[in-house]
């Protein structure tokens, strides 16, 4: 198999997501994709202190294929409950949001802005397949747009290349991605309040194993006040869950 080959997502994980060293949640995500069809589900939870003052946990799924692509979420926050569906076929977005918004206050995406948008969990799974393009083609960047039902964002990704982490105290090959973000639409005034253009915000960056597996290991944001970090702790076998039993 050629270098920059790489095999169809299958995988199970479990991540810890850290701020300047230290956990405030957990991420399960499993995900099987071929050539015609993928699912994939994904469960996060607040813990440790940060958990007695945000309270926060969900649960999505995805399942696409020829037929179309249905996507739902369930999440609390703060004993706040909310639903989402996202369903796509031959191009249509339709949403259901439970609660619904109010359109005074977040105003809704034109359908026309939606076309070529991915949900968070394909999101994940197209970001991954186009990370394979562009070792391929010899390209640096691409861009791709998020769209959880509520916002649309694009997402600008730019190769870094070829790098070395520590990882789980050894020093590991690594495909790294940078990633920036522009806000389109959806977004109420207080969300939009606290960007300033003139000051970009810092990047994402995305460490890929450097095989035909392309896990992703690490994502990290370096802000002033400490690294945000989600980071690969755990892979399940075929026959256990990396789930975390949340229902929504």
């Amino acid at each position: 198999m050629a270098a920059d080959a790489q095999k169809p997502f299958d995988f199970k994980g479990i991540y810890s997501l850290t701020l300047a060293g230290m956990e405030f949640g957990r991420m399960g995500l499993e995900a099987n994709e071929d050539a015609d069809d993928y699912k994939a589900a994904c469960d996060i939870t607040t813990t440790g202190i940060i958990r007695v003052f945000v309270k926060h946990s969900s649960h999505s799924t995805v399942h696409g294929n020829s037929s179309g692509i249905i996507y739902e979420t369930n999440y609390r926050t703060r004993n706040k409950a909310k639903y989402v569906k996202i369903e796509q076929k031959d191009g249509t977005f339709k949403e259901t949001l439970v609660p619904p918004d109010n359109p005074a206050k977040r105003p809704p995406v034109p359908p026309e802005m939606k076309e070529g948008a991915y949900d968070p969990l394909t999101f994940v799974l197209a970001m991954r397949r186009e990370l394979g393009r562009i070792l391929r083609d010899g390209r640096l960047n691409y861009s791709q747009l998020f769209f959880d039902g509520r916002r649309l964002t694009r997402l600008d990704f730019h190769l870094e290349g070829r790098r070395t982490i520590t990882y789980e105290h050894e020093k590991t090959p690594v495909i790294t991605l940078s990633v920036k973000r522009s806000f389109l639409a959806g977004f109420t005034a207080s969300e939009l309040e606290d960007v300033d253009p003139s000051k970009p915000e810092p990047l994402l960056y995305i460490h890929y194993s450097d095989d035909e597996r392309r896990i992703p290991l690490k994502l990290e944001v370096r802000m002033a006040f400490g690294t945000v970090a989600a980071t690969l702790i755990k892979q399940c076998t075929n026959e256990e869950s990396c789930l975390l039993g949340i229902t929504g």
